[in-house]
């Protein structure tokens, strides 16, 4: 599966219009993660991550997968939340060169 950081930077400006509409709801759609079982988790480009003796994936870590990785493995798509507790949802952005 190839990179695609042109729908990364089309997924990230859509999130950020939406993020425009109803910030409460995207934030809770991207602070929400569900279990999930070995074989997504094993997903060569969907961020999933361990929580609670299990894997957990969420909306942003789906939307991720569509893109790629970069060859640390991470996503290219990253949620930015303030810096007083990582609270509130401020925008998205395309981390390509890291």
């Amino acid at each position: 599966m190839s990179t695609n950081t042109d729908l990364a930077h089309r997924i990230c400006d859509f999130l950020n219009v939406l993020l425009e509409v109803d910030r409460n709801a995207i934030a809770c759609l991207i602070a929400n993660r569900v279990p999930c079982n070995q074989a997504l988790a094993d997903h060569p480009t969907v961020q999933v991550g361990p929580q609670h003796g299990g894997y957990y994936v969420g909306m942003l870590g789906i939307l991720n997968g569509l893109c790629g990785v970069k060859p640390d493995g991470a996503g290219f798509l990253v949620a930015i939340f303030d810096g007083e507790g990582n609270r509130d949802l401020l925008r998205f952005e395309v981390h390509a060169d890291e």
